[in-house]
């Protein structure tokens, strides 16, 4: 379901942030489940490519999926999508994320995230 997420997010283009704010992040508050027992390394990855494909909405979508991160096997993946989508420039604030790998963002955000 995770990765389902993800690809209609980046498959939504120029409206991905729109396309996060109506569809995604209400899914992610009212239907996707509570219990962090069923977090694994895979929905970890998804979500973590999810944030990203969220655009302009990315720090929204990781503050929203962060208590799901979990290590990640195929970081080099996650880490190209990051790099490649130019986030980490256009979000300065952001500098912890994109100088740590996102497989240690669930140990926690920094408090002025």
């Amino acid at each position: 379901m995770a990765q389902a997420l993800s690809q209609a997010l980046e498959g939504a283009g120029e409206q991905r942030e729109d396309y996060w704010k109506n569809r995604v992040r209400p899914f992610w508050q009212e239907v996707w489940p509570k219990s962090r027992n069923l977090a694994s390394n895979s929905i970890a990855e998804s979500l973590a490519v999810l944030s990203i494909a969220a655009g302009g909405e990315f720090p929204s979508a990781l503050a929203a999926v962060v208590d799901w991160l979990r290590p990640i096997e195929h970081l080099h993946y996650v880490v190209h999508k990051l790099d490649e989508s130019g986030l980490c420039a256009r979000f300065p604030k952001l500098r912890y994320v994109c100088s740590t790998p996102l497989s240690l963002i669930s140990l926690g955000l920094p408090e002025n995230f």
